[in-house]
C-alpha cells in the first residue's frame, strides 16, 4: 500500500513562506487527469517569477515540480500543500480548460476529491482571502460545477468571472499581492465577520431551538445538495473509505488538527456520492458500513472543528455537524434495534451526542453577551442533564464541562466542588493520568477564579507537572488539553506577581498551539504575541 505509507516529515524541506497560494491544479483538465500543456506550464513560472518580486507565491508545480507520485504519495503531497496554504496570507486559483484539478489516488483508485477541493476548502475554513481568476480558456460548461464547489465552504456567491489572457493573470495576481483595489472584483470569500455576530446569526437563524420554529434544520453541508459530482462513481467505493480510514487511523492522535479536518473531508467526499439525507432532514442511507465510516467522519470532523474554534458556521461548524451526527447515530440504533447506546459496524459508539451538544454551546456562550449567553448556558446544562443518563462512562467530563459553565456564571464556589467531584470520579474510574492532569489543571483554575489564587496556582503547576511527566514517557497526552492548561497557568501566574514564568507558559502555549492547528487558542492574543516574544528571547538567550 505505497499511498499509506507515513514518509518521515523531514523528506519535505521547510516550508516557502510565500504570501500568496496559487492553486494550479484547476489549470490541468480532462476530468481530473494530468495533461498539461506548455502554455500552462510556462504561465505557471511566469506567475511564480514575477510574484516573487511582491511578497512572493507559491506555485507548487513550478517550485516543487517534484512533488508529486511516485516520489511521494498523494496523501502525503496532500498534507504538504495544506500547510503552505495554512502559511500563506491568500488563497488564488485560476480556472483553466475542462476539470477541477486532479484527482486524489489511493493504492491505484481515484478518489472524488481533488487536491484542488483540499486547497480551496483549508483557506475558506481558516478564513483566508480567496481569489478566483478565469482563463479564457476555461470552458464555462464547468462553472456550475466549480460554484456548487465554492459554495460548499465561507464563500459567498459568485458571479461569472471575467476571462482573462495569460498576460492579464499575471498582473491580476500581484494586483492582489499588492492589495490594489480593482483586486477586490476577484476575491470571492465572504466579508469577515466577527465571531460573537457570527454565532449569533448561528443561534438565531439555524438552531432551532433559539430561531423560528420553521426553519429548516442545520445539516452538515446541507448534505441533501451535496451530490453533485458529475464524475463521481454511482454507488460509494467502501475499500476506498476504509483505506481511508485505517491510513488515518494509524496517526489520528498526532495530527495537526487541519490535517484531521482534511482526512474528514476525503472521506465524507467519498460518501457524498449517494445521499445521506433527504430534503426533510432525514437519513436515507441503511447500509451499516456507510452510516458508520459516517458516524467516524463527522465525530472527527466535530473534535478538530472545536479545537480549531470553528464553532459558529452555519454549515460547516460544530452544532450543525453534531446535529447531522445525531441523525446517523439514531438511524445505526433504529437499524440494530438499539434504544439509546451500543456501537456501530466499526465498534464506535452510537449514543446521541449530547454530551457534545452541551460541550458545543458551551463554547458558543463564551462568544456571545447577555442576555443570550444565559440563554445559551440554560441549553448547555439542560444537554448535561441528558447527558448524565445517556454517557455514564462520561461522568467526569460532564461534570467538568458543567463546573466551567458554572465559571462563566460566576459560580465559582459550586464550579471548585463539580470539579473536585470529576477528579474523584476520574480516580473511581481509573481515568489515565494525563486525564488526571488535565481535571487538576480545571481544578486550579476554578481556584484561581474563586480568589484562592496562591493555591489555584499550585493546583495548576501540579497538574501541568503531571501532563509534561506523561508526555516524556510517552504517554498520550491531548495537546488541546495541555494548551489550555498552559493558558490558565499563565494567568494564574501573572495575577500571584508571576510575570516571567507567565509569559513562558504562554510561550509553551503558543508554540503547541501553532503546531498542531489549535486555532481557537493560537489565535488567542496574549499567545500569539507574548509567545513569540518569549521564544526570541529564548533563541537570543542560547546565542549568548
Amino acid at each position: 500500500m505505497s499511498d499509506l505509507k507515513t514518509e518521515p516529515f523531514d523528506k519535505f524541506p521547510l516550508p516557502i513562506v510565500a504570501k500568496a497560494f496559487v492553486s494550479s491544479c484547476t489549470y490541468l483538465s480532462q476530468e481530473g487527469g494530468g495533461l498539461e500543456t506548455n502554455e500552462v506550464a510556462q504561465l505557471r513560472k511566469e506567475i511564480a517569477k514575477a510574484a516573487g518580486e511582491h511578497g512572493g507565491a507559491f506555485v507548487s508545480e513550478a517550485q516543487r515540480p517534484e512533488l508529486k507520485a511516485p516520489h511521494y504519495s498523494n496523501l502525503s503531497i496532500a498534507k504538504y500543500l495544506l500547510q503552505q496554504v495554512r502559511s500563506c496570507e491568500k488563497f488564488i486559483f485560476i480556472l483553466f480548460g475542462e476539470g477541477q484539478g486532479h484527482l486524489l489516488n489511493l493504492d491505484g483508485t481515484q478518489l472524488t476529491s481533488t487536491f484542488f477541493e483540499l486547497e480551496l476548502y483549508q483557506a475558506a475554513i481558516l478564513g483566508k482571502p480567496i481569489y478566483r481568476l478565469c482563463s479564457k480558456a476555461f470552458r464555462f460548461a464547468q462553472q456550475i460545477q466549480i460554484l456548487r464547489l465554492l459554495d460548499f465552504g465561507f464563500l459567498g456567491p459568485t458571479s461569472q468571472p471575467d476571462q482573462l489572457d495569460d498576460a492579464e493573470i499575471s498582473s491580476a495576481v500581484i494586483a492582489i499581492l499588492l492589495n490594489e483595489s480593482h483586486a477586490e472584483r476577484w476575491r470571492v470569500s465572504s466579508a469577515e465577520v466577527r465571531p460573537d455576530v457570527l454565532v449569533e446569526r448561528l443561534m438565531r437563524s439555524r438552531d432551532r431551538k433559539f430561531g423560528e420554529q420553521s426553519k429548516t434544520p442545520m445539516h452538515f453541508l446541507d448534505l441533501p445538495n451535496s451530490g453533485f459530482d458529475q464524475y463521481a462513481s454511482p454507488s460509494i467505493d467502501m475499500n476506498s473509505v476504509l483505506s481511508l480510514m485505517t491510513a488515518q487511523g494509524r496517526r489520528m492522535f498526532d495530527d495537526h488538527m487541519d490535517e484531521k479536518l482534511a482526512w474528514a473531508w476525503l472521506v465524507m467526499r467519498e460518501l457524498m456520492v449517494t445521499p445521506l439525507l433527504d430534503f426533510a432532514g432525514k437519513i436515507v442511507v441503511r447500509e451499516p458500513e456507510i452510516l458508520s465510516a459516517w458516524n467516524a467522519a463527522l465525530t472527527t470532523w466535530h473534535g478538530a472543528a472545536s479545537w480549531s474554534g470553528h464553532h459558529g458556521h452555519t454549515r460547516m461548524g460544530t452544532m450543525p455537524t453534531l446535529v447531522t451526527l445525531s441523525e446517523v447515530r439514531r438511524a445505526i440504533r433504529e437499524d440494530r434495534h438499539l434504544s439509546v447506546s451500543g456501537t456501530d459496524y466499526f465498534g464506535a459508539s452510537i449514543v446521541d451526542p449530547v454530551g457534545a451538544f452541551g460541550s458545543s454551546y458551551y463554547s458558543l456562550a463564551k462568544m456571545v453577551s447577555s442576555p443570550m449567553r444565559a440563554d445559551v448556558l440554560s441549553e448547555v446544562h439542560s444537554c448535561l442533564d441528558q447527558a448524565v443518563k445517556l454517557e455514564p462512562h462520561a461522568a467526569a467530563g460532564i461534570l467538568a464541562v458543567r463546573a466551567s459553565a458554572c465559571l462563566l456564571e460566576k459560580r465559582c464556589t459550586e464550579a471548585v466542588e463539580l470539579y473536585e467531584r470529576s477528579f474523584q470520579v476520574s480516580l473511581s474510574q481509573g481515568q489515565s493520568k494525563s486525564d488526571l492532569g488535565t481535571i487538576i489543571c480545571e481544578l486550579g483554575f476554578a481556584q484561581v477564579q474563586n480568589r484562592e489564587y496562591r493555591k489555584g496556582r499550585r493546583t495548576l503547576e501540579e497538574g501541568i507537572d503531571l501532563l509534561r511527566d506523561q508526555k516524556m514517557r510517552g504517554m498520550l497526552v491531548n495537546h488541546g488539553d495541555m494548551v489550555r492548561a498552559l493558558v490558565k497557568a499563565a494567568f494564574a501566574n501573572v495575577v500571584t506577581g508571576h510575570w516571567w514564568k507567565g509569559a513562558q507558559y504562554l510561550a509553551d502555549a503558543h508554540t503547541i498551539a501553532d503546531s498542531k492547528g489549535l486555532n481557537a487558542y493560537a489565535a488567542r492574543r496574549e499567545i500569539r504575541y507574548v509567545g513569540r516574544f518569549v521564544d526570541q528571547a529564548r533563541k537570543r538567550f542560547r546565542r549568548w
